[in-house]
């Protein structure tokens, strides 16, 4: 399994969320993190990728001897800006 880093911004996002969505959510970092594969996608001019789990949006960054490092948890309408 991979390590899982979260970042304080993306923290105080999941814990703005109904309880409900904050679990698809987790659940879909931990599989991710068991390596399955999931909706990711690399994002243009970043090193970052987003996961998809329906309209949220997980944006994380890949480090080989660090892990996954979870960088915000976003509604789509606001996750790109």
């Amino acid at each position: 399994m991979i390590r899982i880093r979260w970042k304080p911004r993306a923290l105080a996002d999941i814990r703005r969320l109904d309880p409900a969505v904050a679990s698809r959510i987790l659940e879909a970092i931990e599989r991710l993190a068991k390596g399955e594969r999931l909706d990711t996608k690399k994002l243009h001019g970043t090193n970052e990728y987003r996961l998809r789990v329906g309209d949220w949006r997980i944006r994380f960054t890949k480090q080989p001897e660090e892990g996954i490092g979870i960088e915000r948890v976003l509604h789509r309408s606001a996750a790109y800006r």
